[in-house]
């Protein structure tokens, strides 16, 4: 019964918060997400709460940390890694995308989206600090995922972009030993060829 009592009370408690940002009434919703932030099955839902009260107040630096908290609170969490992805994209710190998206990059469901949006980080990144920068952020995911296929393709297409052909011809090489049948390492290799053409 008493839990019976305690998940009707954390869904009540849900329900308040919604019902006061959905009138605006930022002030009324403050002191409801502590409530489930205490209990560690609700916590993740009262972190996210708190962020949304921040942003309301137009507390960006708050709001992004208690989206890191309920990030913490629940870390097999992929959307929540991802929605993190993305407000660090609009904030423009492309660093924490690659931090953030790295660990959802294997799983099926978001392959494409991580994919998309580690390009679009690592292009923002060279273009920001270099193609030497870009390479070091990658080269942090793949510490973390070295048989991620994907990563080592963006690290052969910077290395190509700075001319290392004999490093890029060697991660092709580790990538074809791992997935000799992956179409992405095809892919790898007719880039390489073209590149090795171009400089002929």
């Amino acid at each position: 019964i008493s839990c019976l009592s305690r998940k009707a009370s954390n869904s009540a408690a849900i329900y308040r918060v919604q019902a006061l940002l959905s009138l605006k009434r930022i002030e009324g919703a403050k002191t409801e997400p502590d409530k489930l932030i205490a209990n560690p099955g609700t916590a993740t839902a009262g972190y996210l709460f708190r962020a949304a009260i921040a942003y309301a107040s137009g507390n960006q630096e708050e709001g992004y940390d208690y989206l890191v908290k309920a990030r913490d609170s629940n870390p097999r969490n992929a959307k929540l890694r991802i929605l993190l992805a993305n407000v660090s994209r609009q904030q423009g710190d492309f660093t924490s995308v690659l931090e953030n998206i790295a660990d959802v990059a294997d799983i099926t469901e978001y392959q494409e989206q991580a994919q998309t949006t580690v390009r679009e980080a690592v292009a923002k990144i060279t273009k920001e600090r270099g193609p030497a920068a870009a390479l070091a952020e990658v080269d942090k995911m793949l510490a973390k995922r070295p048989n991620d296929i994907s990563l080592v393709k963006f690290k052969v297409e910077l290395l190509l972009q700075q001319n290392q052909f004999e490093q890029a011809i060697a991660e092709m090489n580790k990538a074809e030993a791992r997935a000799p049948n992956d179409p992405r390492v095809w892919e790898l290799k007719a880039r390489m060829h073209a590149a090795q053409a171009a400089q002929l």
